[in-house]
């Protein structure tokens, strides 16, 4: 799904949980996060414009759970991501980035090593 069509859904799932509906969401998406970061800064200001009011969230409407491979349980364990009036914490998703882009790094030195660059 394009990022921008991403936005727009987490604002469609913020406005009907203002109706009590509620949802059960898996993801991946790093924009779909990021979205919701950015409803709950929305909902922690005293002055909305228009139809903010309608999209913003508190910690309250939103609960984000981390499923992590764990070699004790043989399995997953199910981790609770921290919500506050600023956002998700989001350094579990952080961290694989970094793990990613030194992934990278280390391929980048070893082609140039091997003379491919």
């Amino acid at each position: 799904m394009h990022p921008a069509a991403i936005r727009e859904m987490a604002k469609m799932f913020a406005a009907a949980s203002k109706f009590g509906i509620r949802f059960l969401l898996t993801t991946h998406s790093d924009f779909l996060l990021e979205q919701f970061n950015n409803l709950l800064k929305l909902g922690s200001l005293k002055r909305k414009k228009g139809g903010e009011k309608d999209i913003a969230l508190t910690p309250d409407d939103i609960s984000v759970y981390l499923f992590r491979r764990c070699k004790r349980a043989n399995g997953f364990e199910i981790v609770p991501v921290e919500v506050t009036r600023n956002g998700l914490n989001t350094e579990h998703f952080a961290e694989v980035l970094r793990e990613m882009n030194n992934e990278y790094v280390d391929y980048e030195e070893r082609a140039e090593e091997e003379g491919q660059l």
